[in-house]
This record gives C-alpha cells, structure tokens and sequence, in this order.
C-alpha cells in the first residue's frame, strides 16, 4: 500500500488526500526512507524541515539499534485511549529523542489522530 502511496503523494510536501499518520510513518522509517519519512514527519508535526530531520533521525537511529522500537509507537495509542498521558509522553521522548513543547507536540498530534 505504502507503494501505491509513494508513487502518487510523495514529493516536495505530501499531497493533502495522503494518509499522514504515525503507522505510515514508522513504515517509512523500517524500509529506510529517511527522507520521505521527515518530509511526512514535517507535514504531521507542522514544524521545519530542520527539526523534523532530527527526530526522524532519532526515531531511525533508535530503530537500527532495536527494531523492536517501533513497537512502542504502537503503544502510545493505547496508552492514549486508556488516559495513560505521562507513560505515552514517555515513549514519546525515548523514540523521538525530544523534551519539553516538542514532545508534547507529538503526543498531541497522536491524540488528533485518534479523535478522528
């Protein structure tokens, strides 16, 4: 599916009938499509390119070390529909490599999401 996707949507700025979300996302970061996935990373967070090269670089770095981190990302929603905030923001700030707003910020985008 994520095939199909990069073909039509991806480019300089995702297309606004692309699928952004997190799932995509980590999909993107296990085939090793850095530079996709900070562009998608970009468009979800509504930050710089900069800063989303960063965490996106954190988030594959940790990857490489332990595929099995991206399965935490998939804990978050849990976490998040069981009110569990501050064990989700703690997963967040371990793959993503950030503190503070910038943390907070993701774990607020993955919320939207799930409202949705």
């Amino acid at each position: 599916m994520v095939n199909d996707m990069e073909s039509n949507v991806f480019s300089l700025k995702f297309n606004k009938e692309a699928e952004l979300n997190f799932k995509v996302f980590a999909q993107l970061v296990m085939k090793s499509e850095v530079e996709k996935a900070t562009r998608m990373l970009r468009d979800l967070l509504e930050v710089g390119y900069d800063e989303a090269s960063e965490l996106t670089g954190k988030v594959f770095e940790n990857y490489n070390d332990n595929p099995n981190s991206l399965m935490e990302m998939m804990q978050v929603r849990e976490l998040l529909n069981t009110g569990k905030n501050n064990d989700a923001l703690v997963i967040v700030q371990k793959l993503f490599g950030a503190s503070g707003l910038v943390s907070v910020n993701i774990l607020e985008k993955m919320k939207a999401q799930l409202q949705n």
